[in-house]
């Protein structure tokens, strides 16, 4: 899971650098964590094997909460702009 964080993070960065942008930096961040939660309910599990209730709703819920959180943090960043790194761009 580590492994994905970091080549997620990093392809996130590339972009964004390329760019100088900072606009998709939540979007980046939310989709990560929704790739990873995936990762960890999925990873150990051959095929479509039993899966715990409690895992899946808890999944679902995560995942439910990343795509809201992100979505909003990124549409503000799109509305209003996104100054936090506006010193490290300079």
């Amino acid at each position: 899971a580590f492994g994905l964080d970091v080549v997620a993070q990093l392809v996130g960065w590339s972009v964004s650098a390329a760019l100088r942008t900072e606009r998709y930096f939540d979007l980046v961040g939310a989709g990560t964590h929704a790739w990873l939660v995936l990762h960890t309910f999925t990873a150990g599990k051959p095929g479509l094997g039993p899966v715990a209730v409690r895992s899946a709703v808890c999944t679902m819920m995560v995942l439910a909460w990343a795509t809201r959180l992100g979505g909003f943090l990124n549409a503000r960043a799109q509305r209003f702009g996104d100054g936090r790194f506006d010193e490290v761009k300079e």
